[in-house]
């Protein structure tokens, strides 16, 4: 009988011991909001706002939404400047814009990022390196949905652009509400 309280004690002593440990991690882990992975913001834009994000500055020169037989395709005129080190896609100096880019419907219910073409097209015309070296560019970007993507969904779509925030790894979420 002596054995198992014994046994028991150390039981309980240990599972109180991991308690309080993972408790303080838990605090030191999330003290920081910075250092957590994610949006934090989301900002609504509308077309021809110059937005002075952190290492970019954009402005969404037009979105277009067309409707076709097929589903719907969004063309999205951009003016993009890098003023500073990007980290587009949790990637150190990346300045692959494109991949923090998407068009999805207000409720989420999906979400559509460039097609291979669009962004085959920018690396032709040269548009990434002109990025990289913090001239202007003004990309088209494009969007094809499919037909069977928009039946499951009557909410309107969205162009959203997760911008950087500094050094940090959270992203601020600028979004355009299409027509």
């Amino acid at each position: 009988m002596n054995h198992k309280k014994v046994i028991s004690m150390i039981v309980i002593a240990l599972i109180l011991c991991s308690s309080v440990f993972l408790i303080f991690r838990y605090q030191v882990v999330n003290k920081n909001k910075d250092n957590l992975y994610g949006v934090h913001e989301e900002v609504f834009i509308h077309e021809n706002q110059l937005i002075h994000a952190s290492n970019v500055d954009f402005k969404i020169k037009r979105a277009q939404v067309v409707r076709k037989q097929s589903g719907i395709k969004v063309f999205i005129n951009l003016e993009l400047q890098k003023t500073g080190v990007t980290n587009f896609g949790f990637k150190k100096n990346n300045s692959n814009f494109f991949e923090n880019m998407d068009v999805a419907t207000t409720d989420f219910s999906f979400s559509m990022n460039p097609t291979i073409e669009s962004i085959y097209n920018l690396k032709i015309n040269k548009t990434f390196d002109n990025f990289k070296q913090g001239k202007l560019t003004t990309p088209q970007i494009e969007f094809d949905i499919p037909k069977t993507l928009l039946e499951s969904s009557n909410n309107k779509l969205k162009f959203r652009f997760l911008v950087p925030k500094g050094k940090t790894n959270s992203y601020i979420k600028y979004s355009l509400l299409l027509k």
